[in-house]
């Protein structure tokens, strides 16, 4: 039996709010907004894994949390995505940060055993806030229309998350919660 993992960055709640009430505004039909409690950045996707795998990757995790700095990530914009493509999605980006970039290199390099995907080869700190599959629908968004202000919050940990797939949609459950080792 397999489980579809990924370790993801969760955004404080006020920041999930803050998201969730810009796309309030927005009344696109056939566009699926990321609910608020399930808005974060996907660090690194593992994809399908073994389930009997599963703490042989939290045993990894740890290793790295524990040699981890706490980081801080600002707020940058919100843009169509992915880039280059035809629209299908909405991300909230965040600034370039050297030590998410390192978070993410070494994520990659140590579990690459366990990858179901290559990983994208370029890094890009967001949170996907809709999908749609049609990339047309993105006329009825203008993503500049009322940005929130955010400023930067800092990174203490990362979760190992699972995504369920049930008649309602998906579902995150989160399996672990991993602290940095090292303070700011």
């Amino acid at each position: 039996m397999t489980k579809r993992l990924f370790i993801s960055i969760m955004l404080p709640s006020e920041w999930q709010s803050a998201f969730a009430n810009y796309y309030a505004q927005f009344s696109a039909r056939d566009v699926r907004w990321t609910p608020k409690e399930d808005i974060h950045i996907t660090s690194c996707f593992l994809g399908d894994v073994e389930e009997a795998r599963v703490n042989e990757i939290k045993e990894k995790i740890k290793e790295l949390c524990a040699q981890t700095k706490s980081f801080s990530l600002s707020f940058e914009k919100i843009t169509f995505a992915p880039p280059g493509m035809p629209p299908r999605m909405v991300w909230a980006v965040f600034q370039e940060s050297d030590a998410y970039e390192r978070l993410v290199e070494n994520m990659q390099k140590e579990l690459r055993g366990f990858l179901a995907v290559e990983p994208h080869e370029e890094t890009i700190p967001h949170a996907t806030l809709a999908r749609f599959k049609d990339p047309a629908l993105a006329q009825a968004i203008n993503v500049e229309k009322t940005l929130p202000e955010l400023a930067s919050f800092d990174v203490h940990s990362v979760e190992l998350v699972e995504s369920c797939l049930d008649p309602a949609g998906v579902r995150y459950k989160t399996l672990e919660t991993f602290s940095f080792g090292k303070a700011v």
